[in-house]
């Protein structure tokens, strides 16, 4: 198979690959996160568990979690829990994303997903989503969209992964 082939059934797979599942092994992709870091979903969990939401600056939804998820990423930061939030803003908007993080001192993990790549792969399309990965990578909840009072069971989840020292 030559190199072309290769890197489309890479992609392919990525972007066809369907919805990530509780049970699952999230895949080890790389992540450019905002300040420039590349890292992979497997380093993030390397030493605790991670969430990883999807969220854009015009969702309702989104930005209401948002104070939770950095809440709960510094409240279990000493037991290696991190929050990762994949903004889906169109190219042309990262100013008004970095504007919006600055000005809500926001300290989980941001990346950009500007094509809907980390989308497509893990959700069913729907703002936000919540993925809770234990350390190790094992997906043990997701939550498509938000209501109020869902931060509640989110953190019922972290606590029994945390709790229970779950891989």
């Amino acid at each position: 198979m030559n190199k072309y082939a290769k890197i489309f059934l890479l992609l392919s797979t990525i972007a066809f690959g369907g919805k990530i599942d509780i049970g699952e092994k999230i895949p080890d992709l790389k992540i450019k996160l905002m300040d420039g870091t590349i890292t992979s979903f497997h380093k993030l969990v390397e030493d605790g568990p991670l969430v990883v939401d999807f969220w854009a600056t015009w969702c309702e939804p989104c930005k209401s979690i948002m104070e939770f998820h950095n809440q709960y990423h510094r409240e279990y930061s000493k037991e290696g829990f991190k929050v990762l939030m994949i903004n889906m803003e169109r190219k042309g908007f990262l100013e008004k994303v970095k504007t919006y993080l600055e000005q809500n001192d926001f300290q989980f993990y941001v990346a950009i997903d500007q094509n809907n790549t980390l989308f497509n792969r893990f959700s069913e399309k729907q703002m936000p989503t919540a993925i809770l990965v234990a350390k190790g990578g094992e997906v043990k909840w997701i939550r498509n969209g938000y209501i109020a009072g869902d931060e509640a069971e989110m953190k019922n989840q972290i606590d029994i992964l945390l709790e229970n020292n779950i891989e």
